[in-house]
């Protein structure tokens, strides 16, 4: 339903490192496995949506290329906080971590499906996980925490490896999107596109773009 995101992974170099971040039931982490020739991380917290992933990964044969790290990420190392369902439809978005606003910054109330579950950094997993590689492209798509997540992957965002991010910002989260501009650029990163995330939506209707970056 990305057009521009699929657009972004046809220009990935072929056999690079992918992180999906938000990776979902895996359409972006396939489809750059099986076109590119990828070596994926994909980052999924949702049991919901591991399940979709996992499954799909293996009717893809892709288990020798896509790598399941099934934690959601923070700006914090190993904390244990409410991880919220938007829906218990398998594929659904919308969930959040350690906090309680939604996408576009506003207070969420309490969900039916809420619990407890480990999360932790990038800079935290990259210190003490030397099997995971360091990408040349990240997509960080999570509905909100975008903006944390980055900021507790600076060891990441200033690795010179790392090529490009798409990461999803909301226009009307001001916060959010203040942090995400201040510490790319501060790490050498140009804002090169931003685009609707949604198919078919004109860029004014929607509050929600990709923003592409580039060093």
């Amino acid at each position: 339903k990305e057009i521009e995101t699929v657009e972004w992974i046809n220009s990935f170099k072929p056999s690079s490192v992918f992180w999906d971040i938000g990776a979902n039931i895996g359409l972006y982490s396939i489809y750059a496995a099986k076109h590119k020739s990828c070596d994926v991380f994909s980052f999924e917290p949702s049991p919901l949506n591991l399940k979709c992933l996992s499954r799909n990964i293996c009717a893809n044969n892709l288990s020798d290329k896509i790598n399941i790290i099934p934690l959601a990420l923070s700006d914090q190392s190993n904390i244990f906080a409410n991880f919220k369902e938007a829906s218990n439809i398998d594929g659904s978005a919308m969930n959040t971590f350690g906090v309680e606003y939604d996408f576009e910054g506003k207070k969420i109330e309490k969900r039916s499906y809420e619990f407890k579950t480990l999360g932790t950094s990038i800079d935290f997993l990259l210190k003490n996980n030397p099997n995971i590689l360091i990408p040349d492209y990240v997509k960080i798509d999570v509905d909100g925490i975008e903006h944390l997540i980055l900021n507790g992957g600076l060891s990441l965002v200033s690795n010179p490896k790392v090529k490009q991010f798409q990461i999803e910002v909301s226009e009307n989260f001001k916060e959010q999107k203040s942090t995400i501009l201040e510490i790319m650029n501060e790490y050498g990163f140009i804002l090169k596109s931003k685009k609707s995330s949604l198919k078919g939506v004109v860029n004014d209707e929607y509050s929600t773009r990709n923003y592409h970056f580039t060093r």
